[in-house]
């Protein structure tokens, strides 16, 4: 754009101060377009920054008390973050892990709803249906119940997928082993 904007300008019959006035202007413009970017990509990125500290702290044994604050961190982390795929992602295996420690239903419900959540915004990250599968494989640990039928079809598509990863076949199999 740039280099055709230059060669109409260079090659037009105008006159010489015309040219001088727009281009000046044209570039003060596209100055201005160019540090407006910058500030709105420093500003997402200290946004990420943030969050990811907020994570960090929540899932740090020794930087919470227990797992409800960490809890209030993850709340903020993901308000943060505006729901980005693989924050919330985060925030399940938080909801996970406090399911493997407390056996707390309700966060075992919450995971399974952020991984959904997470996976209807990213549906391609196939790492977002296995921690589905071993959400649901803590669950059947636990409780002493099969697996549901999303999660047949979750472990149909992983093992479609990509079946040449080792992670797919490693989960899959802890579920068949909590079966």
């Amino acid at each position: 754009i740039l280099l055709g904007l230059g060669t109409a300008l260079n090659l037009s019959g105008m006159a010489r101060g015309f040219r001088r006035a727009v281009s000046r202007y044209v570039l003060l413009g596209l100055g201005g377009c160019f540090f407006v970017t910058l500030l709105w990509l420093s500003a997402d990125g200290v946004n990420r920054l943030y969050g990811d500290h907020l994570f960090w702290k929540a899932q740090t044994p020794g930087a919470v008390r227990d797992w409800r604050d960490g809890e209030k961190l993850i709340q903020e982390g993901l308000e943060v973050t505006r729901g980005e795929a693989a924050y919330l992602d985060m925030a399940a295996s938080f909801y996970e892990r406090v399911f493997g420690d407390t056996g707390d239903e309700e966060a075992l419900n919450r995971a399974v709803t952020l991984t959904a959540e997470s996976h209807r915004n990213n549906p391609y990250d196939i790492y977002v249906l296995l921690h589905r599968v071993e959400l649901e494989t803590a669950r059947v640990r636990n409780k002493g119940v099969a697996p549901g039928q999303e999660v047949q079809h979750a472990v149909a598509r992983v093992l479609d997928t990509d079946r040449n990863n080792p992670t797919v076949y490693e989960t899959v199999a802890r579920l068949r082993l909590a079966e």
